[in-house]
């Protein structure tokens, strides 16, 4: 058996429909509209995070085992597990604590917006990235 598709991360050998294509074909579009400004960043989080649990669901067989094939877009679990997430969760925390003084009346608040705003700027240097890598 050949593992060479585990060098393809943006999928350019792959010229069938996969269970996989639609979900990967959403992941470029958000992509492609956050770094246009088309979308806001809590739509896109939203959204995206649908894709995850999406793309998880695709990835896991009937014993709830991971499983990754020549078919899975291994840019898009990259990006899901190294940038996505994390943005994520620090987005919503963010969101969640902006309308609590005791929360953004703390010195720790100001670190927190520093720590938002490092991870808007390495996340949208992973959604360019990737962009450029499957020619959005």
């Amino acid at each position: 058996m050949s593992f060479d598709y585990l060098d393809d991360l943006f999928g350019k050998f792959r010229k069938k429909k996969t269970k996989f294509s639609e979900v990967e074909k959403r992941a470029a579009s958000l992509l492609s509209e956050y770094a246009s400004g088309a979308i806001q960043k809590d739509d896109f989080g939203d959204q995206m995070e649908q894709v995850d649990i999406d793309f998880l669901k695709l990835t896991t067989d009937e014993d709830g085992t991971i499983v990754f094939s020549q078919d899975t877009p291994l840019w898009l679990n990259l990006f899901l597990g190294n940038k996505f997430r994390r943005w994520n969760q620090i987005r919503k925390v963010i969101n969640k604590s902006r309308n609590d003084p005791n929360v953004t009346s703390t010195p720790e608040w100001g670190k927190a917006l520093q720590v938002m705003s490092a991870e808007d700027k390495n996340l949208m240097e992973a959604v360019e990235y990737c962009l450029n890598e499957i020619g959005k």
